[in-house]
C-alpha cells in the first residue's frame, strides 16, 4: 500500500490522523522581543558633579568626549529620556559653588532622579576648618532639588594622596581623620532623615584600588591584572571602566534599596556597557576623523582650466598681431 493510499484511508478515519502521518517540518524560531521592563524612576535622570564624574581622560579611550552621564545613558534599559548632565572641572574651580549651581539647574529639569557620585567628596577638599560649614551647605542644596538622590559616600584618599604625591590629591589639603568621621555622620544622618536618598559605596572602589584588591561586582571581576583599567598608575585619575564601576556600584545599592527599580532595567555586564558607550559614539569618531583628513590634505586648489579650443587660440592670435601692429599679415 503507497503512501497516498494510506493517507485517503486516514482521512476517512480522522482528519487529525492526516496531520500525524505527514512528515515534520522544521518551523524557523520566531524572534521574541525583549520584554519592556519599566521603572519610572530612572525616566528623567540627572548626573552632576565634578572631576571623576566628567572624565576628562575618557575621550582618547572612546574617540570622543565621554562622562559619566553617558555611561548611565547607556546603562539604562527601561524607557526613559536622554540623560541630562551638569558637570564642572576641577581646576580653579569652587566645588560648592559649582554644586550649588548645578542643583539649581537640575530642579529646573523636574528630574526622576538625580545622580551624584563625587560632588559631596570634593566639597571639602581643600577646605579645612570650614569643612563642616561647606558639607552642610553642599546637603541643602541636593535637598533643595526636591527628587530622589543617589549620593556618593566618602572615600579616603589619604593614603593614596601620599602614596603618589604627583596627582592631583594632596594628602594636606584632604580631611583630617577626625574630620573624616564627623563629615561621614554627617552624610549616614543625612541619609536617615531625607526621604528618597540612596548611599552608593564608591569609597569601596578606591579601597581596592588602594590595596590593589580584585573587585566582584554583579557578576564582573576585575582582577589584579585589570586594575590598572579602572584607574591610572596613581590610583586617583579613574579611566573609562572606573567610570563604569563607579555607576555599577551606584547602580547595585539603588535596586538593592529600592523596590521599585528592577536590575532587568539596567545593563549589569561591564564589558557590555563599554562597547555601548564606545558604539554610541561612532559618529562623533567619524566627523572627527573626516576633520582631521581634511586638515592633512590643506586648502583644495580649484581644477586647471581647460585648454583653449582652437577658435579662442585664432582669437588669441588675432589680438596679439593687433597690438604687435602687424595689421593681421600672416
Amino acid at each position: 500500500m503507497n503512501c497516498m493510499r494510506l493517507l485517503t484511508l486516514l482521512a476517512l478515519v480522522s482528519p487529525l490522523a492526516v496531520v500525524a502521518a505527514l512528515p515534520a517540518q522544521t518551523v524557523p524560531p520566531t524572534t521574541v522581543p525583549a520584554p519592556v521592563v519599566e521603572a519610572p524612576l530612572l525616566g528623567k535622570v540627572v548626573v552632576i558633579g565634578s572631576e571623576l564624574s566628567l572624565g576628562a581622560g575618557w575621550a582618547a579611550e572612546v574617540g570622543a568626549t565621554v562622562s559619566l552621564a553617558d555611561v548611565v545613558e547607556q546603562g539604562v534599559l527601561a524607557p526613559h529620556q536622554a540623560v541630562v548632565q551638569h558637570l564642572d572641572t576641577l581646576a580653579g574651580r569652587d566645588v560648592l559653588a559649582d554644586l550649588e549651581r548645578q542643583a539649581r539647574l537640575t530642579k529646573e529639569h523636574k528630574p526622576t532622579l538625580v545622580v551624584a557620585l563625587d560632588s559631596l567628596a570634593l566639597v571639602t577638599y581643600d577646605a579645612g576648618e570650614a569643612a563642616p560649614e561647606r558639607f552642610d551647605r553642599a546637603l541643602r542644596a541636593l535637598k533643595g532639588i526636591g527628587a530622589p538622590l543617589v549620593l556618593g559616600d566618602l572615600p579616603d584618599w589619604r593614603t593614596l594622596a601620599t602614596r603618589s604625591e604627583r596627582g592631583w590629591l594632596q594628602a594636606s589639603k584632604l580631611p583630617s581623620v577626625a574630620m573624616q568621621a564627623n563629615l561621614t555622620a554627617r552624610l549616614t544622618a543625612f541619609a536617615a532623615d531625607t526621604k528618597d536618598v540612596v548611599l552608593a559605596p564608591v569609597a569601596r572602589l578606591w579601597s581596592h584600588l588602594e590595596r590593589d584588591e580584585p573587585l566582584r561586582l554583579r557578576g564582573n571581576l576585575w582582577g589584579r591584572a585589570w586594575l590598572p583599567d579602572l584607574a591610572g598608575a596613581d590610583r586617583q585619575v579613574l579611566r573609562l571602566d572606573g567610570g563604569i564601576a563607579l555607576w555599577l556600584l551606584a547602580a547595585d545599592a539603588l535596586v538593592t534599596q529600592r523596590r521599585d527599580v528592577p536590575a532587568a532595567a539596567l545593563v549589569w555586564d561591564a564589558r557590555e556597557l563599554r562597547r555601548r558607550v564606545y558604539e554610541s559614539r561612532a559618529k562623533e569618531r567619524a566627523a572627527q576623523a573626516q576633520l582631521e583628513l581634511d586638515q592633512q590634505r590643506g586648502p583644495q586648489r580649484p581644477p586647471p582650466p581647460p585648454p583653449p579650443s582652437p577658435e579662442e587660440l585664432r582669437r588669441l592670435k588675432r589680438e596679439k598681431q593687433e597690438r604687435d601692429g602687424s595689421g593681421g599679415r600672416e
